[in-house]
């Protein structure tokens, strides 16, 4: 008989899930006692979706290790359930997944893991006052120096549970044409089950002052004011605080020029000698929008660190597209980790349950996050050129994403691609064929190449069950004394009930 190991989330970590299923609870029972002035239940748009999964894969190496690698069989048996919910000023999406994973080789490596994500949008004051929050669980990679496991089937000492919860409550409302006000605050929590990781906090207050920019006006002014505090058990606190001008002049419907200043007074661990990270800040821009799926955003201008500049270029046509983006962004490890879950759970959100679209989160979305502590200058340039046909599609998205670290001006460097390809056989029948690449160059020499590559099939039976049948290759290889390579083999359903 195969038995569950001691979960590995421990009690104080079991309170704050329940907690977050309990706030989402809250929030949809304070709503439907505001909402509605038709007196339409809140419970009248709720659907609820249980499913269960059942997996089995192979691997010729379950610890990722170069030498004496193990192969091993493990079997999955993951229950779930799905909530959705919408209300005429309320909406929530839920999704919960408890992770049972068996060992056929060596059973004292069963665990039990847990996945959560969710959000809630309410309007307690209709057209006034909003209190907006999400939540999710999950486990990531520690740090990309260690052997990083893209899932939870590798034996791996360098993943964490994470968990994240945030409530905002805030006020919004238009005045006319001539005024649009949006002021509050965001609190989050994040924790780590991992010994030595900083649990941490983070308090954002905001301020948007500006004239209505749906009134349909030549000229928009909009002021604000952004104040993050991230705050740590143990080192020290950082501040990041930013107060804007933004001007507006769109001429046509096909043109807009902007203009953006102020300043940025931001308070965290510097190198030794560095000046204190503020002072003024400005921006002059354009954008170009020549039809309805073209769009050209291009800035230029300087911050404290010296010039700076960002692009967003974006065209669809009938089948080809394309997609260039440049940005910049001062951040830590913590704020760029539960940006990637959120914007992952407010597109459920938007959805409300309906299918996703986009592409998933590129191989460097995984081992960037590592759980480093310290401040750093982010810079990103990305590019996707993609095919859309009636049964096949394609897409290659290529990036080069540079961390320069503020503390001790350390840098690193990830360079990669991915490379999909879809195919629709038969109408209920799909093939994929995915290629992840990315390379890592750090200052402390620990270079590392990524490669990933997958072959899935997957086919709908009825309308409640889907199966898949899959290959897996990852290798890694470098100055790391981490290397690996792998195969896995698996297949799986899934019920919905």
């Amino acid at each position: 008989m195969l038995l569950i190991r001691k979960n590995r989330m421990s009690a104080r970590n079991g309170l704050d899930l329940r907690w977050s299923l309990i706030f989402l609870l809250m929030s949809g029972n304070l709503a439907a006692e505001t909402a509605d002035d038709t007196g339409a239940s809140q419970r009248a748009g709720m659907t609820i979706l249980p499913t269960v999964a059942l997996s089995g894969t192979w691997t010729d190496n379950i610890t990722l290790t170069e030498v004496n690698p193990e192969s091993e069989f493990v079997t999955a048996i993951i229950p779930g359930v799905s909530l959705t919910d919408r209300t005429r000023r309320f909406s929530a999406v839920a999704d919960y997944r408890m992770e049972g994973l068996f060992y056929a080789r060596d059973s004292s490596r069963n665990e039990l893991y847990h996945k959560l994500e969710a959000a809630a949008q309410s309007e307690l004051v209709e057209q006034w006052l909003y209190l907006d929050g999400d939540a999710f669980y999950t486990q990531h990679s520690i740090t990309p120096d260690g052997r990083v496991g893209y899932d939870n089937i590798p034996v791996t000492d360098n993943r964490s549970d994470v968990w994240s919860l945030a409530l905002s409550p805030y006020m919004r409302h238009e005045f006319g044409r001539d005024l649009a006000v949006r002021a509050g605050a965001n609190f989050r929590k994040v924790a780590f089950k991992k010994g030595g990781l900083q649990d941490r906090t983070q308090e954002q207050w905001f301020l948007d002052v500006g004239n209505n920019p749906s009134a349909g006006q030549d000229l928009t002014w909009k002021v604000t004011y952004r104040r993050n505090e991230v705050k740590r058990e143990i080192l020290s606190d950082s501040t990041f605080e930013r107060a804007l001008l933004d001007l507006r002049y769109a001429p046509t419907i096909k043109y807009q020029f902007y203009a953006q200043g102020g300043r940025e007074k931001n308070r965290f661990e510097v190198a030794p000698g560095v000046k204190a990270p503020e002072g003024s800040l400005w921006f002059l821009g354009a954008v170009w929008r020549p039809g309805a799926f073209t769009m050209v955003d291009v800035a230029f201008g300087r911050r404290y660190f010296g010039n700076s500049r960002r692009f967003e270029i974006f065209h669809r046509g009938a089948h080809f597209g394309f997609s260039a983006k440049y940005a910049e962004e001062l951040t830590t490890v913590t704020q760029l980790l539960t940006r990637l879950d959120t914007e992952r759970v407010q597109g459920s959100l938007q959805a409300l349950g309906g299918e996703e679209t986009g592409d998933v989160l590129s191989l460097s979305d995984y081992v960037l996050p590592s759980f480093s502590v310290t401040t750093y200058l982010g810079k990103r340039l990305e590019g996707t050129l993609f095919y859309e046909g009636a049964r096949t599609s394609l897409s290659l998205r290529l990036y080069d994403a540079r961390r320069e670290f503020q503390k001790d001006a350390s840098k690193d460097e990830f360079t990669g691609y991915v490379l999909k390809a879809t195919r629709r056989i038969r109408p209920y029948t799909n093939a994929e064929l995915r290629l992840d690449v990315a390379s890592r160059s750090a200052s402390t020499g620990l270079d590392s190449r990524f490669r990933r590559a997958s072959l899935m099939a997957r086919h709908r039976f009825m309308k409640n069950v889907d199966s898949s049948l899959g290959y897996i290759y990852e290798k890694r290889s470098g100055a790391a004394t981490t290397d690996y390579s792998m195969n896995m083999v698996f297949v799986s359903a899934v019920v919905a009930f």
